[in-house]
């Protein structure tokens, strides 16, 4: 069970593992990569190097594999806060007195994983800062922490992350635990937003959404969606963009219920063509095939 997106900054992440580490004893926050800290990196740039030299030498690459030593005896590196720097998606584990991981065999790459995780485990992946309207070939276009915009019309998102809880389906306790984490979740957040049109970027209607199993979003993601027009927050999806329904919008930011009208029988229509274009490519993919069957079946006949 889970929430799906969650808009969260670091900030965000900080007020959430506090909350989370006072009402849960012993949680414990480790990286979805906590086995990289036991890879030989320099053995890593070296294989790395040989492989761009036997590139630009036009000769195979070849496979190429992390060198990780066994881990076994050793510690894990945990975390205080799922809002630490350089670190962006975390397991929060409960993890049982006397629990030691056990490391599983080498995977495709070299690297080892656990095969005993704790049963109670939440998965957290926090959100990035995107400039929609730059050059990604030109420019850096994504940030872990807010970005200054070039103007004041330059769009920029807070791309959403995702929350998951992983508990057993029968397991009372592991519910409890599922139903306790997305509680403070929900204390820690929002759920009320405004879709805005792409193009346009005007809010579709003056009536919010509210979807919790969708999204959310922390308090410092609203003080940074509020605080300018063109801040966006988006659903996991990255479908739309989303503003807090607190937001005080222009009268001409808003789309008029005629307005709303024709853009939604535009969409319909635009989905039904496109429906029809994939249909008559079908038919044509399907009636070409009967046509070669035909001609196989003739020439084997002749």
């Amino acid at each position: 069970m889970g929430c799906g997106s969650v808009c969260f900054t670091r900030e965000d992440a900080d007020a959430f593992s506090i909350a989370l580490r006072a009402a849960i004893p012993g949680l414990r926050f480790v990286s979805r990569n906590y086995w990289k800290p036991f890879v030989d990196w320099k053995a890593y740039d070296e294989t790395m190097n040989e492989r761009r030299r036997r590139e630009e030498a036009g000769l195979d690459p070849g496979p190429w594999r992390y060198t990780m030593r066994d881990p076994t005896g050793e510690p894990l590196q945990y975390w205080d806060s799922l809002g630490v720097p350089g670190e962006d998606s975390f397991y929060a584990w409960i993890v049982p007195d006397g629990w030691e991981p056990e490391w599983g065999e080498e995977g495709d790459f070299g690297e080892r994983r656990i095969v005993n995780r704790p049963p109670r485990e939440l998965m957290f992946r926090r959100s990035r800062f995107r400039c929609i309207d730059r050059n990604p070939r030109a420019e850096t276009v994504d940030f872990a922490d807010p970005p200054q915009p070039k103007n004041d019309l330059e769009a920029i998102q807070l791309e959403c992350g995702d929350i998951n809880v992983r508990a057993h389906r029968f397991d009372s306790d592991g519910e409890a635990f599922a139903k306790l984490v997305l509680r403070i979740l929900y204390k820690c957040s929002i759920d009320r937003f405004m879709f805005i049109e792409r193009s346009t970027r005007r809010a579709l209607s003056s009536t919010s959404w509210r979807n919790r199993g969708d999204v959310v979003a922390g308090r410092s993601a609203e003080a940074w969606s509020l605080a300018r027009r063109h801040n966006y927050l988006t659903t996991i999806s990255g479908l739309g963009l989303l503003k807090p329904a607190s937001y005080p919008f222009a009268p001409g930011d808003v789309f008029s219920p005629e307005e709303l009208a024709a853009y939604e029988a535009k969409e319909k229509a635009e989905l039904e063509e496109a429906i029809a274009r994939e249909r008559a490519r079908a038919n044509e993919l399907s009636a070409q095939f009967r046509r070669e069957a035909q001609r196989a079946i003739k020439s084997e006949q002749d």
